[in-house]
């Protein structure tokens, strides 16, 4: 959500292929293939198979379970989906951001206490980190819980991905009767779109 799709993708693809064709055995590069293959193309059959490409050369890299269990929750495997992310967590259990896609999984499941607990042990593990804050903004929001939800919501400003975030507080506004507030949210995703991509 940092670039336009239009500027990004094919850079992106580009880049992936190229490095499977320069080094066949870097299991990275096969992972960033199968990542691109999936996310961008929504080829899931090719890009599980170069993320199972990548695993094999490395069933011990993190990147390439979490990788692999992101393309299984965006097909509805969420149960492989948290088995892959609890792979990678076996590396480095401390690691943020596998975390934070674990709690992310949880979420897409509607499990949502879990996801909840998930978040607010990456909040603890790293109080700065915005991503935990987004988590449980979007499980409370599941939740039906919008006043929690704006408040998680509103500790995450320091992202980066500014765009995902109004959107997110705008619709927890919205669903909560907080009619002038969403508007305002809107307004600023309008202004952000003059100088930044906005979804």
């Amino acid at each position: 959500g940092l670039l336009p799709p239009s500027d990004s993708d094919a850079r992106m693809k580009e880049a992936a292929v190229r490095a499977t064709s320069l080094n066949p055995s870097l299991p990275e590069a096969h992972v960033a293939l199968g990542a691109v293959l999936s996310l961008l193309d929504w080829d899931w059959a090719a890009g599980e198979e170069e993320l199972q490409k990548g695993i094999q050369l490395d069933k011990s890299d993190p990147i390439g379970h979490l990788a692999y269990g992101i393309q299984l929750a965006c097909r509805g495997a969420q149960n492989a989906a948290v088995a892959e992310v609890e792979r990678a967590l076996e590396a480095d259990p401390a690691a943020l951001f596998p975390n934070f896609i674990l709690g992310w999984i949880y979420g897409v499941c509607h499990r949502f206490d879990e996801a909840i607990a998930q978040h607010t042990l990456v909040s603890r593990l790293a109080t700065d980190y915005g991503l935990p804050h987004l988590g449980l903004g979007m499980a409370y929001a599941g939740k039906g819980q919008f006043t929690d939800a704006i408040a998680h919501l509103t500790n995450a400003t320091q992202m980066k991905c500014g765009s995902l975030l109004h959107g997110q507080i705008g619709y927890c506004y919205a669903m909560a009767g907080r009619r002038d507030e969403a508007q305002r949210e809107i307004g600023i995703l309008k202004a952000r779109s003059d100088s930044h991509y906005v979804s």
